[in-house]
């Protein structure tokens, strides 16, 4: 779908950047949401929280929310007066491995969990594995998790009967209120052990 507008605002946060532009329809304004990668990939691809503001004349081309609400996700995001294509982002290479440190410990000796003094923590690009799959299992995947087919969810993994029906319930919704697809935070158990 493609939009044309003007910016009204911007919220240039974590975990992904959104900002908000009013489409003229005749004599109808119609604000629309729309949404880009995260702070972090915008950064290292060399855009700023001002590259893009209010007021500016923009053409937007993107996916449509599949909820018929009036949100987008931006594929292309022009700005008018330059015909400049801004927010645009470099594909991040999977760095190489690395041999495993110790184990990161607290001055008392317990084990700390989260990244060594010093690291920075909270980006999970490139995680071992999106889906819990018992090995051998054939099941497709994107890699945010998404199924490519629902009649999948009893071949994913061994789950209890509560744990399957919340996973199907959020394969069905197109992990509209998973956590580790909405908010970047990692479930408790299983899942948590698959970010490095």
């Amino acid at each position: 779908m493609t939009l044309r507008g003007t910016v009204t605002k911007i919220d240039w946060l974590n975990p992904h950047v959104h900002f908000f532009m009013n489409v003229g329809d005749g004599d109808k304004v119609t604000n629309w949401a729309v949404e880009l990668e995260s702070v972090v990939d915008l950064r290292s691809s060399g855009w700023r929280h001002d590259t893009l503001k209010v007021g500016d004349a923009i053409t937007v081309q993107g996916i449509a929310a599949r909820n018929g609400s009036k949100q987008v996700w931006g594929n292309s995001v022009v700005i008018g007066s330059t015909g400049k294509r801004v927010f645009t982002v470099t594909a991040a290479q999977p760095p190489a491995n690395q041999p495993a440190g110790p184990t990161p410990r607290w001055p008392g000796g317990q084990p700390r969990l989260g990244p060594p003094p010093g690291q920075v923590m909270g980006y999970w690009a490139f995680p071992s594995a999106a889906t819990l799959i018992e090995q051998g299992v054939n099941v497709q995947a994107d890699r945010y998790g998404l199924l490519r087919s629902i009649a999948d969810v009893d071949r994913v993994a061994p789950f209890r009967r509560w744990a399957r029906d919340l996973y199907e319930l959020r394969q069905r919704n197109f992990l509209k209120d998973d956590p580790m697809f909405i908010y970047c935070k990692p479930q408790a158990g299983p899942r948590m052990f698959q970010v490095p």
